[in-house]
């Protein structure tokens, strides 16, 4: 009798605890549905901006300059708990902005607000500064004006017609470079040993592996394209401010000559180099804006539309009418951030993920082209192939494939590339890096000097031969170069059969050795140089389509409601754990990651199932946001 009271009492407490859980759970989706729906009723009860007549547009990029606006749930939520959310803004939002506003008859000025933007590529730069010249043959005047310009920003300040500085102020530049952080003595002293495979005298990406400097040989092609992607700037700022072509040199070499001379003045150091009209207050422009498009009195500025708005509103008016498109698209997809085999986290683009999206589009009867715009150093060459067949597959099935070039397309980057009916670049573009190689961490010294030791038996002489606790063999790793160099052999040929070149001058090119996209395009590996626009308008040709009347379409992920609560609220991080070698290459890397920063040695990406990767580590020290000391004048609000 007792054990029956027992089980009954246990059976209730059961029922009771379930019944515990489900209304916790309906609680919880309770408390995470109701702001969801309310912020949903909210925005669309947002009036809708109106364009009035005779206004300035205010064009404001902010924070990181980005490709695609698709999001990593995981790392956004992250950011938020974190308060670490770096802003982000859309490259062809900011050059659709001024293009419509180029015709529209009620933006009668430009004004460019830059001392937000904080990374930009030169390639992103010079698409944008081409953007704004365009507007400036609609005969409308631009003028900028901020505390203080750094190189990246004063880059596209110097496309105005009036380019204003605060007296306080200055302009910072100093010139592109490669810098990067050497780890072998520091391996050493852990017992760390990075076994490293390559094929390719210029293929530097795994020298900080191996050396505490940088080669020779990669110093001196690191010089060559780091001087074209200068001689782009400077002419783009010296041909628009009629300046001596040397000018922008000069005053880099010159600047701290002459700002001590100038006993610190770097406001009057850049008037009289030329590089500003004027000295402003902020209060000051406000006043000469105003003499344009007249004042208003609601917030004391100019009157404005920032271009975030103007965009909104444009967009609007034109759901509103009738579709001018009527025989097809061309489909944009867009591969931003290390390639890898599946997704680890942001900056990096899933190779499975990209190869859907061009699937999606070749399957698509409404799309007549695709354009695959790349900013990417490569990575994985299990995912870069992956990508190149889809590519194949599309062109097959009669659907022309173009490629735009962003700031980086090298290596793995070129990899996707290679393939297309036409490759589009920019002359700052950083391209090429044909080659290949293998990375195989083992940890058995740490771990022996902790105490902590490996043994056992296998079925075969390659059983756990690939665990990172145990020492790599000389039979295995000469098995891995043999992979390495069959990779490399690969890449070549394919390369040579794509551009229709000879395999000995495609070989003279590859070699991991890294090009600018004008050089590229002399050596054949780019066809044209321009812009996602230009690109975009060679698909709709190439398709039959009307380049005027085409609509660029954006490709992107489908998301589920239920599967976006379940990540923003699932775990923050994701291992991505495979098996075989991948799972313990995981666990290695776990184990190294509690002894130095995995993203400060840049193995984050290193998750090919083959462990043979097609990676440059040849992202220039160009555009970021570099500050003399000083005071820091950022404004908010109206402009």
């Amino acid at each position: 009798m007792a054990n029956s009271g027992n089980k009954k009492s246990s059976g209730l407490w059961q029922r009771f605890w379930r019944l515990l859980v489900i209304l916790q759970r309906v609680v919880l989706a309770v408390f995470i549905l109701l702001p969801l729906l309310l912020f949903a009723g909210l925005w669309l009860m947002r009036p809708q901006p109106d364009v009035e007549n005779d206004v300035a547009l205010v064009w404001a990029p902010q924070g990181i300059l980005v490709e695609s606006s698709q999001l990593d749930f995981n790392q956004a939520l992250r950011d938020e708990l974190l308060g670490d959310q770096q802003p982000v803004t859309l490259v062809r939002d900011l050059v659709e902005a001024l293009d419509k506003a180029a015709t529209d008859p009620r933006i009668k000025t430009l004004f460019l607000k830059v001392d937000e933007l904080d990374y930009a590529g030169m390639a992103q730069l010079e698409e944008l500064a081409a953007a704004i010249r365009r507007f400036k043959l609609s005969g409308k005047p631009v003028f900028t004006h901020a505390g203080q310009y750094s190189q990246g920003q004063y880059f596209l300040a110097a496309q105005a017609d009036e380019v204003f500085l605060d007296p306080l102020g200055g302009v910072w530049i100093d010139g592109f470079g490669v810098y990067q952080q050497y780890f072998k003595e520091a391996l050493d002293k852990l017992g760390v040993d990075i076994h490293v495979f390559r094929v390719g005298q210029y293929k530097s990406a795994v020298e900080p592996f191996m050396r505490n400097d940088m080669s020779a040989e990669a110093r001196a092609a690191n010089r060559e394209w780091l001087s074209t992607l200068w001689s782009v700037y400077q002419k783009g700022i010296t041909d628009n401010r009629n300046m001596p072509a040397d000018s922008i040199d000069s005053y880099a070499n010159r600047f701290a000559e002459r700002l001590v001379e100038l006993q610190g003045d770097a406001a009057r150091l850049a008037l009289d180099a030329g590089l500003v009209d004027k000295l402003m207050t902020r209060e000051e422009m406000r006043a000469r804006v105003s003499q344009e498009v007249g004042r208003d009195k609601e917030h004391g500025s100019f009157r404005q539309i920032d271009h975030r708005r103007y965009l909104w509103a444009v967009r609007s008016e034109e759901r509103s009418e009738q579709d001018t498109v009527v025989d097809g698209h061309v489909a944009l997809v867009v591969a931003e951030g290390a390639l890898v085999d599946g997704g680890i986290g942001s900056g990096t683009v899933n190779g499975e993920d990209l190869a859907w999206h061009i699937d999606e589009a070749r399957r698509d009867e409404k799309t007549r082209a695709i354009v695959l715009r790349i900013d990417s150093p490569g990575g994985s060459v299990t995912a870069s192939e992956t990508v190149r067949r889809e590519i194949e597959l599309a062109k097959r099935d009669g659907k022309p494939v173009v490629v735009s070039m962003s700031s980086v397309a090298a290596s793995g980057g070129y990899w996707i590339a290679m393939n297309a009916d036409e490759i589009w670049a920019q002359a700052s573009t950083v391209t090429g890096s044909i080659g290949v190689f293998g990375v195989i961490p083992t940890f058995e010294q740490p771990l022996q000097k902790m105490g902590i030791y490996t043994d056992g038996v296998g079925t075969t002489r390659m059983s756990g031969a690939m665990r990172p606790d145990r020492p790599l063999t000389p039979e295995v790793a000469a098995a891995v170069q043999s992979s390495v160099e069959n990779y490399y052999r690969t890449f070549v040929s394919r390369v040579a059969e794509a551009r229709e070149l000879s395999l000995a001058s495609t070989e003279r090119v590859a070699q991991g050795r890294v090009w600018s996209g004008a050089d590229a395009k002399r050596l054949g590996l780019v066809d044209q140089l321009g812009g996602l626009r230009d690109a975009a308008d060679a698909a709709a040709k190439r398709a039959g389509l009307d380049v005027g009347k085409y609509k660029l379409a954006p490709v992107q992920s489908p998301t589920d409601w239920r599967m976006l609560l379940l990540d923003r609220f699932s775990g923050m991080i994701k291992l991505n754990m495979q098996s075989g070698y991948g799972r313990w290459l995981q666990q290695g890397l776990g184990w190294l990651e509690n002894n130095l920063s995995l993203e400060t040695l840049g193995l984050a990406w290193l998750n090919d199932r083959r462990s043979v990767y097609a990676h440059c580590l040849c992202v220039p020290d160009v555009a970021g946001v570099s500050h003399m000391p000083g005071t820091q004048h950022r404004a908010t609000g109206p402009q």
